[in-house]
């Protein structure tokens, strides 16, 4: 049962990181749960930009043709390992990973991590084809490859490849799973002992979990299976030839409905929840089987906004939600928050379902943070919100403006009931 906190914040710490500039604009800071580490892209006066990691400056890289928010920097959980995606000209961009310079490649994405730091990776392209780069090995050439996916605990890692137009395979540690005439990115649980995807033969969808096919369905589409972080719970969405969608979870079709999003858990199992579009036009969401809605939206957008967040015990669940143009709501256990202009880049649960936290723009364009319901800002930009693992505290890492200087803050808030 989730009790909703009489009085949560009682004391806050502000750690000043630095003033840094002059810069044109700064992204949106990034850190760490444990509040060691921090990055932000930014842009020069000259239109040249740089990412600053733990105050250092690193470039500068050109932004023509790139996409600039490839260069929000990217970290493992506790910090130890860092890095994000850059351009020095049209035809050389970069992946820096703990300051090593990986490339020229004709293209890249930008690297992910494990939380523990031990294993990285990212997509870059070649003359002769794309290739993924895994702990520095390359694997490829490809004509297709998805973004290496690792597993919470960085054990078990895994990405979608195809050596021809209609042949898919699926790496998972190395293991190469298929042919298939497609298939899907993998999925892990939290300690990385449960894997699976989704992929498609001529006599029908499978789903493969650990190396077992199940199948074949009816399906004429399936999203790969998504697991509770413990393994216990799983589900996917499908559609069927009849263009109708399910959302399947632990094996029990949900549906049918014109949408159905995928599928989301609290870490031990017990709540699950995800986001339908209906024949009336109106977006829902599902939470433990109960319906939450109606709401506006769309297909495209909606897996994305509405997927439901839990704290890890299940007993606290929320998501975003538009009801009216510029008009987006967080709702927490059925109450409302909002109305807000913009959506809402970060929502966060402490693991004991306690407190929570969201991130939220309003229309004198600052950002805010809030907490259990109570506001802490304005800032130029905000992120990275994460609860520490006994609930006591959540950390964020936001900018301030001071002419055309920032000065970098990290914000830890502790939380308590009364």
């Amino acid at each position: 049962m989730f009790i909703m906190l009489l009085s949560v914040v009682f004391r806050a710490e502000t750690t000043n990181l630095g003033e840094y500039g002059p810069y044109e604009n700064t992204g949106y800071p990034v850190g760490t749960a444990n509040g060691l580490a921090w990055g932000v892209w930014t842009k020069k006066p000259d239109g040249k930009l740089c990412v600053l990691i733990n105050g250092k400056e690193w470039g500068p890289y050109e932004e023509a043709g790139f996409h600039i928010e490839f260069m929000r920097p990217s970290f493992s959980s506790d910090g130890s390992a860092w890095g994000f995606a850059a351009m020095k000209s049209e035809e050389n961009r970069y992946v820096i990973i703990n300051g090593k310079e990986w490339g020229p490649y004709r293209w890249v994405t930008e690297p992910g991590f494990s939380p523990d730091g031990s294993a990285w990776g990212f997509e870059a392209g070649m003359t002769d084809g794309g290739y993924v780069i895994v702990n520095g090995k390359k694997w490829g050439p490809y004509k297709y490859s998805g973004s290496p996916v690792f597993a919470p605990n960085g054990s078990s890692w895994g990405f979608t490849a195809g050596k021809a137009d209609t042949v898919r395979y699926v790496i998972i540690n190395g293991e190469e799973y298929g042919p298939y005439e497609d298939a899907e990115s993998p999925n892990f649980s939290h300690d990385g002992a449960v894997w699976g995807f989704s992929a498609k033969k001529p006599d029908g969808i499978y789903i493969i979990v650990n190396g077992k096919e199940q199948g074949p369905y009816e399906y004429e589409e399936a999203g790969s299976p998504y697991f509770s972080s413990d393994g216990s719970a799983w589900g996917f969405s499908a559609m069927k030839t009849d263009g109708r969608e399910y959302a399947v979870i632990n094996g029990k079709e949900k549906g049918p409905y014109t949408y159905a999003g995928s599928p989301s858990f609290s870490s031990n199992g017990s709540a699950w929840g995800f986001a339908a579009g209906k024949s009336d036009g109106r977006f829902y969401v599902i939470i433990n089987g109960e319906e939450k809605g109606p709401y506006e939206g769309n297909k495209n957008t909606m897996d994305f906004f509405m997927r439901p967040s839990f704290s890890s015990d299940g007993s606290a669940w929320g998501f975003y939600a538009k009801k009216a143009e510029d008009k987006w709501y967080v709702i927490v256990n059925d109450k409302e928050y909002g109305p807000y202009p913009t959506y809402f880049p970060e929502f966060s649960f402490s693991p004991d379902g306690s407190a929570w936290a969201f991130t939220a723009e309003k229309p004198n364009y600052k950002w805010y943070v809030v907490i259990n319901g109570k506001e802490w800002g304005p800032y130029e930009r905000v992120g990275s919100l994460s609860f520490s693992p006994d609930s006591a505290f959540v950390f964020y890492t936001a900018t301030k403006a001071k002419k055309s200087r920032y000065r970098i803050e990290r914000v830890k808030v502790w939380v308590s009931a009364e």
